[in-house]
């Protein structure tokens, strides 16, 4: 409230010196940066709990709202952690969203502008394809997906594609209109020469999209089923529609004779030559796809937002200071029914995470270990864990309750003791270095249960396989069905090769680029 912040004052000289001391007895203050003397600073350790698509963006504002009207003169409040930074991932994702899919629809414009010289040709063109693209981007909401990093892909692509399918189709109209057909017979002869080769791309390049849907990641499987569903809505629009507006609008798009024989001349150059030329392909592609050898995969979310992002900002100084920003959870699923079975249980967890503080990963943990040293504090001035909790009895009715209202984040007395250590932004190997190492103290400390580690952090360790998985089983599931419709179109099994060979050298040409310039498989990539 308005009053109680222009109550702010300087804290007092015993104010300070009650909290110092409170600070030195318990390190959590300074393992979690709750207290911070050196900068001077004060935190605050939040658990959130996520429900609904929206939710991450919503808890931003509210947060940024919060914090600001905390601030005042000599107070620089800044928030910090996976949550804030995964919802700035999400916000700056439909803000490019909102930039980059006009961009691409101007481009597409201004390339059929140039090709053809015709408006109502581009037109043409543009009106199925924006059809289809609306239908992805509907799609989407009926099924309550998020525009994220990964889907955002979907709308720029669907349009590049299915521009191209119909810049495909306008072109043989051009032609045909330049050899002196009429309007009417120019587009019956289009649809004829060009409505199987198109559809046919549009339908190999959906399943190609829709393999993705094997992937184990789910953003990735919502691209490749939305994607896939997309361009075979462009495959009737495009084929039907532009033929369609053709007659409507009667456009004169212009096909210069010079491009064609210029196009032609390099293409019968390639054909006579053709042993030369499939030797200087692959000697071009051999050294590139030697760098897919070299692909890496990469869980740092933090890369996918710019530095000018204030949750980057305030992400990367923290934890050059030497906090650790990343939660993993740590459930020991003993039954603690009572004070009485809490306190030895508590001392068990103490060891437990003394031990994994030990870790160079691990700046700092928090149990009901340390809430119950809080409180032996603050009640009798004594350092460590209590003799006792006996005297919890003896508290009123709403003390009794406003004390298990403090204790439950960490203590279930059906469920058993959490423990939540703060960790450093690591490696995939790193992360499955520190779950082995929990594992193995846990069965020292707590020889008759087996830990359930959770937290967003130990999420991201399956991320880095399941990616490749998704690389190799999209790959391989498209080209054997892609191959199989080359089979059943043109019963031939040379040009069933051929056709997969020259679409197979530039997907191994972009993963060779991608290992040699160390660009990460992440989700986006």
């Amino acid at each position: 409230p308005e009053d109680v912040r222009a109550g702010l004052r300087p804290p007092e000289a015993e104010e300070l010196a009650s909290l110092a001391r409170d600070a030195a007895a318990l390190t959590v203050f300074g393992h979690l940066g709750l207290v911070r003397p050196e900068i001077p600073a004060l935190g605050i350790l939040l658990t959130v709990v996520m429900e609904g698509a929206d939710q991450r963006r919503r808890f931003n504002r509210d947060l940024a709202a919060l914090v600001a009207r905390h601030g005042a003169p000599g107070l620089e409040p800044s928030a910090a952690g996976l949550t804030p930074a995964n919802a700035a991932i999400d916000r700056e994702t439909q803000r490019a969203t909102g930039i980059y899919l006009p961009l691409t629809g101007l481009t597409t414009v201004l390339v059929g502008l140039l090709l053809f010289r015709s408006l109502w040709a581009v037109l043409a063109m543009f009106l199925p394809v924006g059809g289809a693209v609306a239908m992805g981007v509907g799609a989407l909401q009926l099924l309550d997906e998020p525009i994220n990093l990964v889907t955002g892909v979907m709308p720029p692509l669907v349009l590049a594609i299915a521009f191209a399918g119909a810049v495909h189709l306008v072109s043989r109209y051009a032609q045909l209109l330049a050899g002196g057909m009429t309007v009417e017979q120019a587009v019956s002869q289009t649809v004829r020469d060009k409505l199987f080769p198109t559809a046919f791309a549009f339908f190999t390049t959906a399943l190609g999209f829709g393999s993705l849907a094997l992937s184990p990641v789910h953003p990735v499987q919502v691209l490749g089923l939305v994607s896939a569903g997309a361009l075979l809505a462009a495959l009737v629009l495009v084929s039907l529609g532009t033929p369609a507006l053709l007659l409507m609008m009667r456009p004169r798009p212009h096909a210069p004779a010079h491009r064609r024989r210029l196009l032609q001349s390099v293409a019968a150059w390639a054909l006579a030559r053709r042993a030369r030329v499939i030797l200087g392909a692959g000697l071009v592609m051999l050294p590139l796809a030697l760098g897919a050898a070299r692909l890496t995969t990469s869980i740092d979310g933090m890369a996918l937002l710019p530095d000018h992002v204030p949750e980057k900002r305030a992400f990367t100084r923290l934890e050059r200071e030497g906090l650790g920003l990343n939660a993993v959870d740590i459930w020991l699923p003993a039954p603690v029914p009572d004070y009485g079975a809490l306190l030895p249980a508590a001392r068990s967890l103490l060891q437990l995470s003394l031990e994994l503080e030990r870790d160079p990963m691990v700046t700092g943990s928090v149990g009901v270990h340390d809430l119950l040293e809080l409180i032996q504090l603050r009640t009798t001035s004594r350092q460590g864990l209590p003799d006792s909790l006996d005297f919890f009895q003896l508290l009123e009715d709403g003390e009794r309750h406003q004390l298990r209202r403090l204790l439950h984040p960490f203590w279930s007395p059906t469920q058993g003791l959490k423990l939540t250590l703060m960790t450093r932004q690591v490696t995939p190997e790193g992360i499955q270095r520190l779950r082995r190492s929990i594992r193995q103290s846990a069965s020292r400390h707590f020889p008759q249960q087996r830990p359930r580690i959770s937290g967003h952090f130990m999420m991201l360790i399956g991320t880095p396989g399941a990616l490749i998985q998704t690389l190799g089983s999209s790959l391989a599931v498209s080209g054997v069905l892609i191959a199989l419709l080359f089979l059943l179109a043109f019963r031939s099994l040379g040009l069933c090769l051929g056709g997969l060979l020259a679409s197979l050298l530039p997907v191994v040409g972009v993963l060779g680029i991608m290992g040699w310039l160390g660009i990460k498989v992440d989700v986006a990539t």
